[in-house]
């Protein structure tokens, strides 16, 4: 039986926390931006809001994995195995072309 990794979970808990900061700031640059759309600084604060609105959702799937990794541990693939997947997915290229060699 696994034992959860304390560090790794606080650590993704973090992540977890920065991604809260990030859900709740974007939306009120997005509202902003539009609000003052007379004002000079309409576009950059727009594009501002829609960068930290995707580094929330890229926070968010990172802050998941890496709570994930610390309760379930990590998959550790070896060289070998890295270089058959390689291997596997150059032949196997067209499954749908009806021609796939493994």
């Amino acid at each position: 039986m696994m034992h959860t990794d304390k560090d790794i979970l606080v650590k993704g808990i973090k992540y977890l926390g920065y991604t809260v900061v990030l859900m709740f700031s974007s939306p009120i640059l997005i509202y902003q931006a539009f609000k003052n759309q007379q004002h000079d600084l309409y576009i950059p604060v727009l594009v501002v809001g829609f960068i930290v609105g995707l580094g929330a959702l890229f926070m968010a799937f990172w802050a998941i994995k890496t709570i994930m990794d610390s309760l379930f541990g990590k998959k550790r693939i070896g060289n070998n195995n890295i270089i058959s997947l390689i291997v596997q997915r150059a032949i196997c290229i067209r499954v749908n072309g009806f021609f796939c060699i493994i």
